[in-house]
């Protein structure tokens, strides 16, 4: 009797352990998506505007820089030529002008580059944080776990199947929410 009662225990003990492994499924795999942001970012109409305009902005001070630099370089070149035929006065006078524009040149090429860049960080800021707003409504839509930056400078992945790449998804996505205004 003993015996009985203690196995009639011990299967009723294994049946609602099974009972209760079988009641709760496996977690799902995690899905894990990848995308090369700038790509995503480049690739929105937005994107492509906000570089046009960059361009548009600073493609004439560039122009006036190089400009102003093929100058210097022709009056370095008639010191270079004349510097045996010119009086000392004049060769000081023509050796200052250079130093001076070469300076002033060096300074305008370091404040553009600086504009530029700042200019640049911005319109990326602004547009980054709209895609990122995309993605995690993307991600949170199609139940991804975890959405990774292929061009972060602290990448980690190894490699990723192109079915995970939701860069071009992303890019139709955004310009279906962000339409590019006019400018």
């Amino acid at each position: 009797m003993k015996l009985s009662s203690l196995l009639a225990g011990a299967l009723l003990v294994a049946i609602l352990t099974m009972a209760t492994h079988s009641q709760t499924p496996p977690a799902p795999a995690a899905r894990i998506a990848v995308i090369d942001m700038q790509a995503a970012i480049a690739g929105t109409r937005e994107g492509r505007q906000a570089l046009l305009d960059l361009q548009t902005k600073f493609e004439p001070l560039r122009a006036a820089l190089e400009k102003k630099e093929a100058d210097l370089q022709v009056l370095q070149d008639q010191l270079q030529k004349g510097a045996a035929t010119m009086n000392d006065e004049s060769k000081l006078r023509l050796e200052r002008h250079l130093e001076a524009g070469n300076r002033a040149a060096k300074h305008e090429s370091e404040d553009l580059s600086a504009e530029a860049a700042g200019d640049q960080a911005v319109a990326a800021h602004e547009l980054k944080m709209k895609m990122a707003m995309e993605v995690e409504k993307f991600a949170t839509q199609n139940g991804y776990a975890a959405v990774l930056d292929l061009s972060s400078q602290e990448n980690q992945v190894v490699w990723a199947p192109p079915a995970a790449n939701i860069t071009a998804q992303m890019i139709k996505r955004y310009d279906q929410s962000h339409p590019a205004v006019a400018r």
